[in-house]
């Protein structure tokens, strides 16, 4: 779900340490419907720390996101930090 989305975008930049994730706001549902494929969009702020998760159906212009859940990210504390995770 949400929580999944955030950490994967977390761990492109904060590397594989444990991560907490702070203030996670759940603003609406992600529903998906037959023949309504939708286009998702998982977005890295690095000056809040911050990902945002956001849908639209496909093809749609870019200002019909729609944001669903958001959350604030940081490393554990004592937690040792390592690179961002390689791309496969």
């Amino acid at each position: 779900g949400y929580i999944e989305l955030i950490v994967a975008a977390a761990r492109e930049t904060l590397g594989t340490a444990r991560l907490r994730i702070e203030m996670l706001d759940v603003l609406r549902p992600l529903v998906l419907e037959a023949g309504e494929p939708r286009e998702l969009s998982v977005t890295w702020h690095e000056a809040e720390r911050s990902v945002q998760v956001r849908s639209r159906r496909r093809f749609e212009p870019a200002d019909t996101f729609v944001l669903h859940a958001r959350g604030l990210v940081s490393v554990e504390h004592g937690a040792q930090p390592t690179s961002p995770a390689e791309p496969s």
